[in-house]
C-alpha cells in the first residue's frame, strides 16, 4: 500500500510515458497531481484533496472502490482524459468535476456504483453497461453523453451536449424526492428505456435542437413534460403527467412499425406540431382529464385516434386514419378563431359525444 500524508505529484510533467503499478492501494490525503499514463492497483484509490489532471491517464483497480473526495479537474488550458477501470468497484466523484478546466473524454468503467456529488464538465461522458450512475448536479460536455447503465437522479439535473443516450432506465432516488431532468442535445437525445417507473421524476424537458428517439415504454412525472424537439417513436410509449407540450413533430421510427402514442395528462395536452406526418403513427389516445389543445394542423394514424377530454383546434386541422375509429368523448371547439376540421377515417367509425362547435 501506498499512503501519503500530504500533496503528491504522481509522475513528470515532462512525459507522457510514465506508469505506476502493482500497488496494493493508494491513499493521498493533500492534493494530487497526476502526470502518469497508468495509475494501477488491486487495491483501493483515494484522493482526499483536490485532484488535477497533467495528462491524459487510466486509474485501474481490481474490484476495488476510486474515490475523489474533492474536486477534480485539468491543468491550466488542457482538456485530459481520464478512463476508469474499477471491475465491481464503486467510482465517486464528490466534487465538481472540470469546473475549472473541463475533463476530456470520461470513461468510467464499474459495475457498482458511480456516484456524481455534484457537476461535471468535460468533452465526453461515457459509463458503461452493468452498474448504476448516480447524479447530482448538472453535466455538461461538449460532445456526446453516453450512460449505458441505469441513472438514477438525486437532485434536479441539467444535461448539456450534442448526442445525449440513456440507454436503461431513468429514475428519481425515491418517489418522495421526485426530481427534474432536463436534457438540451443539438444532436440526437435517446430514451432507450423507461423514464420515471420505478421513481416518478418531477417534470421533464427535452430540448437543444436536435431530434429526441423515444425507445422505452413510458415516461412518467409528477409535474409537466416539455418536448421542444423533433420526435422519433421506437416504442409504442405512454407519456403520463400533468402539463405534456409536444412542440415539434412527431413520428414513428419506420414505417414498417408504426408506433402508437398515449399522452395522459391531468392538465393541458398540447400539439404545437403534426403527428405522423412523415412517418405514420399506430394510434393515438388522449386523456387524464384535463384539456387538448390541437395545433399542429395533421395527425395521421393507421390505427384508432381517440380524444376523452374537451379539445381545442388552434389551427385548421386534418385528421387521418387507415382504418381506426376516431372519437371525441367531449366538446370539440375551436379556440377565438373558427377552424376547420376535416376527417378521414377509412372504414372506421367516427364519434362526436360531445357538443361541436364550442368556443
Amino acid at each position: 500500500a501506498l499512503d501519503i500524508d500530504g500533496n503528491a505529484v504522481l509522475g513528470s510533467s515532462s512525459s507522457t510515458n510514465d506508469t505506476i503499478t502493482g500497488l496494493a492501494s493508494l491513499d493521498v490525503t493533500g492534493t494530487t497531481v497526476i502526470e502518469t499514463a497508468t495509475l494501477t492497483s488491486t487495491g483501493t484509490q483515494r484522493f482526499r484533496g483536490n485532484v488535477t489532471l497533467g495528462t491524459a491517464t487510466t486509474l485501474t483497480t481490481t474490484d476495488s472502490a476510486i474515490t475523489f473526495d474533492a474536486a477534480l479537474a485539468s491543468d491550466v488550458g488542457e482538456t485530459n482524459d481520464l478512463t476508469i477501470a474499477a471491475g465491481s468497484g464503486a467510482v465517486t466523484f464528490t466534487g465538481a468535476v472540470g469546473a475549472v478546466d473541463r475533463l476530456g473524454a470520461v470513461n468510467v468503467g464499474s459495475s457498482g456504483i458511480t456516484l456524481f456529488g455534484s457537476s461535471a464538465r468535460a468533452i465526453s461522458l461515457t459509463t458503461n453497461v452493468g452498474g448504476t450512475t448516480k447524479l447530482t448536479g448538472d453535466v455538461d460536455t461538449t460532445d456526446h453523453q453516453l450512460f449505458n447503465d441505469v441513472v438514477v437522479l438525486l437532485g434536479n439535473v441539467s444535461l448539456s451536449g450534442r448526442d445525449i443516450t440513456l440507454n436503461m432506465t431513468t429514475d428519481s432516488d425515491a418517489a418522495q424526492t421526485a426530481r427534474a431532468l432536463t436534457v438540451s442535445g443539438s444532436g440526437t437525445t435517446t430514451f432507450g428505456g423507461t423514464v420515471g417507473a420505478a421513481a416518478i421524476l418531477s417534470s421533464l424537458t427535452v430540448n437543444g435542437g436536435g431530434k429526441t428517439a423515444l425507445n422505452g415504454a413510458s415516461i412518467k412525472t409528477a409535474g409537466a413534460q416539455t418536448y421542444d424537439d423533433i420526435l422519433v417513436l421506437g416504442h409504442d410509449i405512454v407519456l403520463t403527467g400533468t402539463d405534456i407540450t409536444l412542440n415539434g413533430r412527431v413520428d414513428s421510427a419506420a414505417a414498417s412499425t408504426p408506433r402508437a402514442l398515449t399522452v395522459t395528462g391531468t392538465g393541458a395536452k398540447t400539439f404545437n406540431a403534426a403527428l405522423g406526418s412523415s412517418v405514420v403513427l399506430g394510434a393515438l389516445t388522449v386523456n387524464g382529464g384535463g384539456t387538448t389543445v390541437l395545433h399542429g394542423g395533421v395527425i395521421n394514424t393507421d390505427g384508432a385516434q381517440t380524444f376523452t377530454d374537451a379539445a381545442t383546434l388552434s389551427a385548421d386541422t386534418l385528421l387521418t386514419s387507415l382504418g381506426g375509429n376516431i372519437s371525441f368523448a367531449s366538446t370539440l371547439g375551436s379556440d377565438t378563431t373558427p377552424r376547420s376540421l376535416e376527417i378521414t377515417a377509412g372504414a372506421g367509425d367516427v364519434t362526436f359525444t360531445g357538443a361541436v362547435g364550442t368556443q
